[in-house]
């Protein structure tokens, strides 16, 4: 007999390798191996084996079998076991994911399975995966043909996988478990299995930040899973904003051609309306002999509007006076919405009838006359010219008005 307990202990790139053993006992262990093995415990015909409460983890992209190199990873291999026992254990299994292997060294080679696994068993009879929580993940980038595998069975029998959690992820194609064509009398019941949610073609925009009054290149995307689908060079793509299309100055739908996934429009200036807030855009896509029509989701719009300022003058005057009180709004884009109402000592000018005076912006610029009441002191005062628009920040700027 063979009782192997470290009470949690950690070994770093190491293997656990029993051959024609009685009675193994593999507990309370933690492995963690980056090297170019591809098992971290290796069980070759044994009997009544138990693998309980251990953390494997194993993360490697090519290993070697008697100093040649393969892409095999697996955390734990049965080969030609019996009664076997693998419960409670949290097992991490990292490799590539490439096209299905023949399996050709000891069982039909008809048989494809994937070359990385957390579990693989074969010729094994009798075997219990219980309870286990297992990740199997992909190392390398996904190809139409990679595959990974949480369990594998391989010419098995009597094999009883049930209640472990199985997260997969990372190839094209996710199996939790593979009881291949040779296996028996396999039970599986009660686990939980998670997968990457399915691939689809779906339509993204890309531009969602903007400056008014500027040109812009606007983009969307087409794209299968997180990856731009290349392959669409068919249809066309147009965009709305607020539910409204967007068209050029002759009141067109402008239309953008999809050329490897992508369409964008260029030069489109925009306007002020975009600043409201809530403004949403999304695209449609028109649909083709390579894919159907469909429309993006609604990404609200971003509005760039840091490098906009105001500013006022000095001004010199007498009791009585009238003066031009003026002020320009200091902006990339043509302003002509909001309004300035200017402040002697942080109190607002009014006009006869005791009313605020609120000026429009006209491109930019305000100009307003004002008359000094007659008894004003001969002093400094700050006057100070405040912005106000639905589209941008306040802005404010002071500047000073001397009394003589």
């Amino acid at each position: 007999m063979l009782y192997l307990k470290r009470d949690y202990g950690t070994f770093t790139d190491s293997t656990i390798a029993t051959s024609v053993s009685q009675n193994t006992t593999i507990q309370n262990i933690k492995i963690t191996t980056n090297n170019k093995y591809d098992n971290i415990i290796y069980d070759q015909m044994g009997t009544n084996t138990k693998i309980i409460n251990n953390t494997l983890t194993i993360n490697n992209t090519q290993h070697e079998v008697y100093g040649t190199p393969n892409n095999y990873t697996r955390a734990i291999l049965l080969w030609s076991s019996k009664n076997t026992t693998i419960e409670n254990n949290t097992i991490t299994s990292i490799g590539p994911a490439t096209e299905p292997l023949i399996y050709n060294q000891w069982v039909t080679e008809t048989t494809k399975t994937a070359n990385t696994q957390a579990i693989l068993a074969v010729n094994s009879q009798n075997t219990t995966i219980h309870s286990n929580n297992i990740t199997v993940t992909n190392s390398t980038t996904p190809t139409t043909d990679s595959t990974l595998e949480a369990i594998t069975l391989l010419n098995t029998n009597n094999t009883q996988i049930t209640q472990n959690t199985i997260n997969i992820t990372g190839a094209e194609t996710n199996t939790p478990i593979n009881t291949a064509e040779t296996s028996t009398n396999t039970i599986i019941e009660d686990n939980t299995i998670i997968l990457p949610a399915p691939k689809e073609n779906m339509l993204k925009v890309d531009t969602t930040e903007f400056i008014i009054g500027q040109p812009a290149t606007i983009r969307a995307s087409i794209y299968y899973g997180d990856e731009i689908n290349t392959t669409i060079n068919k249809g066309k793509i147009s965009f709305k904003v607020n539910g409204k299309t967007l068209k050029d100055a002759n009141g067109k739908v402008i239309y953008a051609k999809v050329v490897n996934g992508v369409a964008t429009i260029e030069n489109y200036i925009i306007p002020e309306s975009w600043a409201n807030e809530g403004t949403t855009i999304q695209e449609v896509y028109s649909g083709s002999s390579d894919l159907a029509k469909m429309t993006s989701q609604k990404e609200e719009i971003q509005i760039n509007t840091q490098d906009t300022t105001i500013t006022t003058t000095d001004i010199t005057a007498t009791a009585g006076e009238t003066v031009t009180l003026t002020a320009t709004i200091n902006s990339p884009n043509t302003i002509n919405s909001g309004k300035v109402v200017f402040k002697i000592n942080g109190k607002s000018i009014k006009d006869g009838n005791g009313k605020v005076i609120y000026t429009k912006v006209v491109n930019n610029q305000v100009s307003v006359t004002y008359t000094l009441p007659a008894d004003m002191k001969a002093q400094e005062y700050n006057i100070t010219a405040v912005f106000l628009s639905p589209d941008y920040d306040r802005l404010e700027d002071t500047k000073t008005l001397t009394v003589n």
